[in-house]
């Protein structure tokens, strides 16, 4: 039995093989769009809390040595009638001397973002205030002259400097799938630009957590610009208890609890 498609005559099985082939990849693609305002991510369950890890660099050939030290400090509090997340991060060299130092602020529940500042030792700075698409901020650095920011995006995005935290609030079922949107600097280029970030829940598992000795953990995997990161969250604080980031020459940044 044959079907006419557009002047031809095609076998009925060809057609059906095609349309079967159509809907088991239409089933596959169970990635979910995740956009600021459309109530998906909560952080309301977040307390105020401080975390320390070690990070260390393992090489493609095994070798590990200690790159230094990330301290992470969030505070919960109303602003201005609105109940927000507050999160310093500073990474240190293993020498003591500060590399880098991230401050944001997001909206507790939904996470989205209301300003982000990031400074570096070698003078790179950024500053970004964040109303629906609407940012604005300003750009410095050790080659370039102070860019102001005044941009409208095409969509509503997340601020990723706050990592974990933000993967915190989407919905922890094992093999749920998502993409979100993220605002991107590039110093060369200097403007923020809109990413869209892929996620994915893994398994349970139990992992070390320093101090507080051990913690049963959710694997959440994120590829972006940043590469894979492969996070080990768990609901109650101190919440992101390790990362494992894969480098561009295959080697490992690793952070684990102190």
């Amino acid at each position: 039995m044959t079907k006419t498609i557009f002047g031809y005559r095609i076998p009925v099985f060809l057609v059906l093989s095609v349309l079967i082939s159509s809907l088991a990849m239409a089933q596959t693609d169970d990635t979910v769009k995740v956009v600021p305002g459309d109530g998906t991510l909560d952080g309301s369950f977040i307390v105020s809390y401080t975390n320390s890890w070690k990070m260390i660099h393992v090489s493609v050939d095994g070798d590990s040595s200690i790159a230094g030290t990330w301290t992470d400090s969030v505070a919960v509090f109303k602003r201005d009638g609105r109940t927000v997340l507050e999160r310093f991060q500073v990474v240190y060299k293993p020498t003591g001397e500060e590399r880098v130092h991230i401050h944001d602020v997001v909206d507790h529940k939904s996470l989205e973002p209301i300003e982000g500042e990031l400074r570096t030792a070698n003078g790179a700075y950024n500053m970004l205030r964040f109303a629906g698409r609407h940012v604005t901020g300003e750009i410095n650095g050790p080659e370039i002259d102070p860019v102001a920011i005044d941009t409208l995006l095409d969509q509503a995005a997340y601020d990723f400097n706050i990592y974990g935290t933000l993967l915190l609030g989407f919905p922890f079922e094992q093999g749920y799938r998502a993409k979100f949107p993220i605002v991107e600097i590039h110093q060369k280029e200097n403007y923020p630009y809109l990413s869209w970030v892929p996620m994915t829940v893994g398994d349970e598992a139990t992992t070390e957590a320093g101090h507080l000795g051990e913690r049963r953990t959710r694997t959440v995997t994120t590829n972006g610009s940043d590469g894979e990161l492969k996070f080990s969250l768990s609901k109650e604080p101190p919440y992101v208890i390790k990362l494992v980031r894969t480098l561009p020459d295959s080697s490992l940044m690793i952070w684990v609890m102190e």
